[in-house]
């Protein structure tokens, strides 16, 4: 490995420690990592003025193709398999859906965005909105943890997907609360979640 010193470090303890395996960089702040049907998905939610997710081949991390969100609007469309979505944010979560499709927590844009995997990269299927549910004003933090000058956001934070696909169950890291999204009709139902709702899982196969 040419570059192992670059990826080796010594902690604490006085150990030297590197990774093993195959190797490839990615975009700033790698936070998730979704494997599914040959190909791996890596989220990258740095503090930029984009966010992404970049599809690699699972088995050889050839690059396979990005989306990149941007703050503002998009003044030029992106090169061959780079799809550019004007007002869109990622943070964190995501999840493998039936077609190749994916969901994506939208963190500041406050949307679940989907988009289609395939061979020439990726396309935009459809974002759903959700809003701010203001917390109980019994329940720690007491109030609203995001900038009190700007609109409050839901801050969708983590996605899992219902049994059958037909659902996407969304939490709200500033919002305590999750959201059940109809991914047919993007009707939307929401519950309290309690503190800093992270990540949903579901059990008894999906009931």
């Amino acid at each position: 490995m040419s570059d192992l010193a670059a990826v080796t470090h010594v902690i604490a303890t006085g150990r030297r420690i590197s990774p093993i395996g195959r190797l490839v960089g990615t975009a700033n702040f790698p936070s998730t990592v979704l494997v599914a049907k040959g190909s791996a998905y890596v989220v990258a939610d740095g503090a930029t003025h984009t966010q992404s997710v970049a599809r690699y081949d699972a088995a050889t991390l050839a690059t396979r193709g990005s989306v990149l969100g941007f703050r503002g609007p998009v003044k030029k469309a992106g090169p061959r398999g780079v799809l550019k979505i004007p007002q869109e944010n990622f943070f964190q979560g995501l999840a493998a859906g039936p077609q190749g499709t994916l969901y994506a927590a939208g963190g500041s844009s406050d949307v679940l965005v989907a988009v289609r995997a395939g061979h020439k990269g990726f396309a935009l299927a459809r974002r759903y909105p959700l809003r701010y549910l203001p917390l109980p004003k019994d329940q720690y933090p007491y109030g609203y943890q995001g900038f009190h000058r700007g609109p409050r956001h839901f801050y969708p934070d983590g996605v899992t997907l219902g049994r059958g696909g037909g659902h996407a169950y969304v939490t709200g890291l500033l919002s305590n609360a999750v959201a059940r999204v109809n991914l047919r009709s993007a009707t939307v139902r929401y519950a309290n979640a309690g503190p800093y709702p992270f990540a949903p899982v579901l059990t008894d196969h999906g009931r």
